[in-house]
């Protein structure tokens, strides 16, 4: 295939992204619901409903009596049951024509469960089970899926346009995806950069955030590379494409999100491949029940049906129903009193079997920002008070984030501001004359003139991770301020107690190596990870769940999407991107990393308080299914055991609530 074709078929293929986009959306919601079986979207309406019909019940209760009071309690059953019980009727009706053979699922269970309550003449009971599982049901929807938000604001934050430079030197905007390899583009000061590129002519200062997470702006000469979605925060520059739209790191990012969101838990999987198992046996020892007492209605009780349905309502699972959602949603309300906000129960659950985590740098484990951390000034021309006002006034003219750094510092000790000029060129730093004396601020591979003493100290400084703005007079060295992104005191308490769980830390990062290894020994990380890109960063969990088992992220920053949703569990910062917020499954609010460790402890609570509820509903269903067989249990007992072991139940998932210190 020639390039020109290739080409074509490019452009052709992303003339239709927003499509495409929306069939994956689609596709998406498609697997979900196949998997989960009942989770139907219908808006706000059912919800409302069911409140209605539960008002309706309440109040029945409470002020009517006798064929009026049955009334209301069937309009109560009908308005708050009705989507969840034809739900059962349609999914079961799908899912046995697609797999040839019946598949029912436990809203069928419950429609007949409650068909034959009512048949009986027990509206009431009828009616609890409705409510009991349709807010289970509703209970489930209630976390929704973030995907659908998190690709658009993906898709939002694409590069729109780009101005190529014609052959002729004219300069014409066009739509982003029709770039080729090797088209010249002109990028302006704040314009998105289109396209992957390389730098043919000017130099300027990029942010990178979105693709390297990186908070400190990139210089970047002739002959190097730009990301496509990086800033320009400087001067005019000309790139040359050197990959195709849907090549680039930052097309990379959402295909990898769309990608890993897709998947679905297992957890999802092992509900569907059970559920109908016990449905089906369930609804054949019923029709069992009723056949054979038919034809041998001598040996059981006249009302055959009566039996069958204590049957039904015995091995009905409406504890087991209520044994996992109720507990899950204590933990969850429990760990938003907390700081953690869980966007779905399986994630709680996953915590107890982290074997690692893997920490963005930026914004994560430090403070997002640079800061000066170390200085020293010892100057034969100015003194130090003077010089630092000097140094003050040259860096207020400058945007650059290292400069700000350096005003922040200063400020505490200079309160104005000197009337001067300053030159500001990229790649060669700030400078001005003051009383006919040069000073230029840089960084230290501007400048040869420096004896041993100044060389030692800086080189010191770099071997921490730190970056160094020398400060010159006359050519001559005369101090430094060594700036980095601190570390959250947060991050240093919450690595020691991973540690101390046994739970391994590593580091990603796109920093350096000397950087990223400082920053790590001072926290007390297992491991880092340096030069990582985004798509990479995906790589290296998938790398990690391999060694590890199961394994979580925590980031901020939109770069951070692929790793935070192919991570078994992705934890945003509550300052982060929006993408980074939408993408992860856990928030953690005020990002304060110490929260994780409790999030852990309640994981292990829940875990265990689910145990318990399930073979505790599992024992009561094989008691009331061994006394059904005795004739020693009617509907209204076999209802209020089922309701009562399903009150302990809901008592002791809500043990989760308790705070602990």
């Amino acid at each position: 295939m020639d390039m020109n074709q290739k080409t074509r078929e490019h452009e052709t293929h992303h003339s239709h992204d927003t499509i495409t986009v929306q069939h994956c959306f689609h596709e998406h919601d498609q697997k979900n619901e196949h998997v989960h079986g009942h989770h139907h979207h219908h808006g706000k309406l059912p919800a409302i409903l069911y409140m209605i019909g539960l008002v309706i019940f309440v109040a029945s209760l409470i002020l009517l009596t006798g064929f009026e009071q049955k009334i209301f309690l069937l309009v109560a059953m009908i308005l708050s049951g009705y989507h969840v019980l034809l739900e059962g009727v349609v999914d079961t009706i799908e899912a046995s024509l697609t797999a040839h053979r019946l598949r029912p699922n436990a809203h069928i269970l419950m429609f007949i469960a409650s068909m034959g309550a009512v048949y009986l003449g027990d509206i009431k009971e009828g009616a609890l089970l409705i409510f009991i599982f349709a807010g289970v049901h509703f209970l489930e929807d209630y976390v929704s899926d973030q995907s659908k938000k998190a690709i658009e604001e993906l898709l939002s934050m694409q590069p729109q346009l780009a101005r190529k430079i014609q052959a002729d030197g004219t300069i014409v905007e066009i739509t982003a995806n029709k770039l080729e390899v090797g088209d010249h583009i002109q990028v302006l000061n704040g314009m998105q950069v289109p396209i992957d590129g390389v730098i043919v002519k000017g130099s300027s200062s990029f942010n990178e955030a979105s693709i390297t997470g990186e908070s400190i702006p990139v210089e970047k000469n002739v002959g190097e590379n730009v990301y496509g979605s990086a800033i320009n925060l400087g001067q005019t520059v000309e790139i040359t494409a050197s990959k195709v739209y849907d090549e680039t790191v930052f097309a990379k990012i959402i295909q990898i999100v769309q990608q890993a969101q897709q998947n679905v838990p297992p957890v999802a999987t092992k509900i569907q491949r059970f559920e109908p198992i016990y449905v089906n046996v369930v609804l054949s020892i019923f029709i069992g029940i009723l056949v054979i007492g038919s034809l041998f209605s001598q040996l059981f009780s006249a009302n055959i049906f009566e039996q069958a349905l204590i049957f039904l309502v015995a091995a009905s699972p409406c504890a087991l129903a209520v044994s996992v959602i109720p507990a899950t949603l204590s933990a969850m309300s429990n760990l938003a009193r907390k700081g953690v906000l869980f966007k779905g129960g399986n994630y709680i659950y996953l915590l107890k079997d982290l074997s690692a985590i893997a920490f963005d740098k930026t914004g994560t484990l430090t403070q997002g920002k640079p800061s000066v951390v170390s200085y020293q000034l010892a100057s034969t021309v100015f003194a130090t008070e003077k010089l630092e006002q000097i140094i003050y006034s040259m860096e207020a003219q400058v945007s650059h984030p290292l400069a700000q750094a350096i005003v922040s510092f200063l400020a505490k000790e200079v309160h104005n501001v000197l009337p001067i000029n300053v030159t500001n060129e990229v790649g060669k730093g700030v400078s001005t004359y003051y009383n006919q004396h040069l000073i230029q601020l840089g960084k230290p591979n501007l400048f040869s003139a420096m004896n041993n003493e100044w060389q030692e100290k800086i080189n010191n400084e770099q071997m921490q991770g730190k970056t160094v703005i020398l400060v010159v007079v006359d050519h001559l060295v005369c101090g430094y301020f060594a700036i980095q992104d601190q570390e959250k005191p947060s991050a240093v308490k919450c690595i020691q107690q991973l540690t101390s769980l046994g739970i391994q830390s590593i580091m990603l990062t796109g920093d350096s190596k000397l950087t990223g290894e400082a920053i790590a020994k001072q926290l007390g990380i297992n491991r880092v990870c340096s030069n990582v890109l985004p798509n990479e960063k995906a790589q290296y969990i998938q790398e990690l769940k391999k060694q590890y088992g199961q394994i979580a992220m925590v980031g901020d920053g939109m770069n951070d999407a692929p790793a935070l949703a192919v991570a078994d569990i992705g934890f945003a910062m509550e300052q982060g991107s929006d993408i980074a917020i939408e993408t992860a499954d856990a928030v953690i609010m005020q990002n304060d990393l110490t929260k994780l460790v409790e999030a852990l402890s309640i994981s292990k609570r829940l875990n265990k308080i689910v145990q318990q509820n399930i073979i505790f509903a599992i024992t009561v269903v094989i008691l009331l299914v061994l006394l059904t067989f005795t004739n020693h249990l009617s509907v209204v007992s076999s209802v209020s055991l089922h309701e009562g072991s399903t009150l302990l139940v809901l008592l002791n998932s809500l043990r989760l609530l308790i705070q602990r210190p």
